[in-house]
């Protein structure tokens, strides 16, 4: 049929030739006609295609344009996206930042992190990049041997965590002396635990900061105070002999165990996060607690 049909606009086009002269044609004329038959043809030949599909019940799928225009990605495919009339990979015109990976889906491009990567805060992966790693508490016994990426104080006391006698989390230092125990304070005494979890920084310390005093926005988490639902320990050392302990429910005392004794020191750092791209602390707003709770 479309043999027969493209036969029958050549002759047409024979026929409208052959009335007229050379000199009477006008070549704009002539043009619009065999553009026109072109154009005619390829209608045609869509139609047949068309028809062709829907006699065998499959779903239509047309032909598509190699080029596409102005920023229109519909003549391109899903991985594509349009630019100066031609379609190009999405990914090689869109840029994502450190740590992440771009992909099209549907012409739209996007941006993800790279495991273990992941985003600091609300930062994008296209703009800023993913630049955290979580930290991780790691299950220990006094035999196994205390990570390399282990975060410490500033005098080199690994930070701990242990069950305590009330069934909760309490924040401590390792004491290393052939066998390995969590030593935290607990009410008046140093409690020590040999099953217990330390702190690990995938980014080997890059993603941890010792800030001065106080609860930050960032402070690292030990867990929740059983005795005050509300209210989650934080990880805290003292500044004179480093050892590492909990922020006490005021968050003005670090709480440790030591000597065989529970002390509380109101001169101490915060345990707070940040980047492991970013060689500048971000401890967050300071966090003021009630004036009631500072008898505790």
């Amino acid at each position: 049929m479309m043999e027969s049909r493209k036969v029958f606009f050549l002759v047409l086009y024979l026929l409208l030739y052959s009335s007229f002269s050379t000199a009477d044609l006008n070549p704009d004329l002539v043009n619009k006609v065999e553009k026109g038959i072109d154009t005619s043809v390829k209608l045609l030949e869509s139609l047949d295609e068309l028809a062709n599909w829907a006699s065998k019940g499959e779903d239509f799928i047309p032909q598509q344009d190699p080029t596409c225009r102005g920023t229109s990605n519909g003549a391109c495919g899903s991985s594509e996206v349009c630019r100066n009339g031609e379609c190009v990979d999405g990914c090689s015109v869109y840029s994502c930042g450190v740590n992440a990976q771009c992909s099209t889906t549907n012409n739209i491009q996007s941006c993800s992190c790279v495991s273990p990567w992941i985003p600091w805060k609300k930062e994008e992966p296209h703009r800023e990049g993913c630049r955290y790693q979580e930290l991780q508490w790691v299950d220990r016994n006094s035999t196994d041997p205390i990570p390399e990426n282990a975060v410490t104080s500033k005098t080199k006391h690994h930070v701990c965590r242990a069950h305590g006698p009330d069934g909760g989390w309490h924040g401590g230092w390792i004491y290393l002396h052939g066998v390995n125990t969590c030593n935290y304070g607990y009410d008046c005494d140093e409690k020590t635990a040999d099953s217990f979890q330390v702190l690990v920084d995938p980014c080997g310390g890059s993603g941890v900061y010792w800030l001065s005093g106080g609860i930050y926005a960032d402070s690292v988490e030990i867990g929740q105070a059983v005795p005050w639902p509300w209210i989650k320990y934080v990880v805290c050392s003292t500044k004179g002999k480093g050892i590492p302990g909990k922020l006490n429910v005021s968050g003005l005392m670090c709480n440790y165990g030591y000597e065989g004794y529970s002390h509380r020191d109101g001169n101490f750092y915060s345990l707070v996060k940040k980047t492991c791209l970013d060689s500048e602390p971000r401890g967050g707003k300071h966090i003021c607690l009630h004036p009631l709770l500072n008898f505790f």
